[in-house]
């Protein structure tokens, strides 16, 4: 079995600093490095060179001396005393003494996707280790949290009004869908560097991307009841839209998206004058299957989560109740099983739910 770097006193012997490193070590040491950059320790250069190094680096020797000029107390245990504990002190100066420069980018280890807007936040958790980093998209632009500090980064400016932001499974790249101007963006999370905004059409309202990675979903909300509500696949190998899937032809005034853990049906939902609606969408053809009725009235779709076996889809709702208490909401969370469509119980929450999230 081999030592990792939080066992190097217990593996004894010398030369501990010159034993391989594993990706995990790698990954550790990266994200104190980000955590770091957001904090202002390290420059747009010193970050990258360092990032670039680590990627490169084959012993705990050389991971430690990308971090051994940060306080520990910032990046924490994991990535600068558990990989400094066994290094002889003479190894420690030399590798301290043999910082490169080498530009590469790297894999976020940790990430916390939160969509907050004034009217209509939603949270999307995923947790992961120490040193995660949550993303938060608002109108000033799409800020990264240090949640071991809740210490707040440089906001990335995008859009004017954001409404969702989806994270892919590798942690690379930050996609968020912007009503105005009718785009979704990707940015590249290790530097901050947003690409070329996509068109989208109408009003982005929200955003999935599949479990492997390869296709970011965007629900797309017909501006002002011109056009269908669709589904717009996007590549994000090459961040081009593919062909519109359409949804309904009712006028559209709220949804959200989930996508089954298997990938292979994305659940959509859109709220209507005529009701809430849930369509299931195989992401392999983008054929949609027949829309799932789950309530009546003016309701309005305000979030859907599905749980890890993907047997259930759980969509939150809220609807005006007329006569009763005007200007009042009740919220609701209404279960759909998904391998038959049916929809269970409505769960009474009250007021107006605004986010879902499954455990798991």
């Amino acid at each position: 079995m081999t030592a990792g770097p939080g066992d190097e006193k217990a593996a004894g012997g010398p030369g501990r600093g010159h034993r391989r490193a594993s990706h995990a070590d790698r990954e550790r040491v990266i994200a104190a490095l980000k955590a770091a950059f957001i904090q202002g320790r390290l420059t747009k250069d010193e970050f990258d060179s360092r990032v670039g190094r680590a990627l490169g680096s084959r012993t705990y020797a050389e991971l430690a001396a990308l971090t051994a000029d940060i306080p520990a107390g910032v990046t924490g245990p994991l990535a600068r005393n558990a990989l400094q504990a066994g290094i002889r002190p003479r190894h420690r100066r030399r590798a301290q003494r043999i910082a490169g420069s080498l530009a590469a980018l790297a894999v976020i280890v940790a990430t916390v996707s939160v969509a907050a807007l004034s009217h209509r936040p939603a949270i999307v958790p995923a947790p992961r280790p120490a040193g995660a980093i949550m993303y938060v998209a608002a109108s000033n632009g799409m800020t990264p949290v240090m949640t071991g500090t809740n210490t707040a980064g440089k906001p990335i400016r995008i859009g004017a009004i954001p409404t969702a932001i989806a994270i892919t499974p590798d942690g690379k790249t930050a996609y968020i869908a912007d009503e105005h101007p009718a785009t979704v963006t990707p940015v590249a999370t290790v530097t901050g560097t947003p690409g070329k905004a996509i068109n989208i059409g109408g009003f982005p309202w929200a955003i999935a991307i599949t479990p492997d990675g390869r296709t970011a979903y965007t629900v797309d909300i017909p501006a002002y009841g011109r056009g269908p509500t669709r589904v717009i696949p996007v590549a994000t190998a090459t961040n081009t839209p593919g062909k519109p899937i359409k949804i309904s032809d009712i006028v559209g005034l709220s949804a959200a998206i989930a996508i089954t853990p298997d990938g292979t049906t994305a659940y959509v939902v859109t709220g209507a004058r005529r009701g809430t609606t849930v369509t299931p969408v195989a992401t392999a053809t983008g054929t949609p299957g027949t829309p799932i009725n789950i309530g009546g009235g003016f309701p309005q779709a305000t979030a859907i989560a599905i749980t890890p076996d993907g047997k259930t889809a759980y969509i939150a709702t809220s609807a005006y109740i007329a006569g009763r208490c005007a200007g009042c909401a009740v919220g609701t969370v209404i279960p759909v099983a998904t391998t038959t469509g049916a929809s269970g119980k409505p769960i009474n929450i009250g007021r107006v739910p605004k986010g879902i999230s499954i455990a798991p």
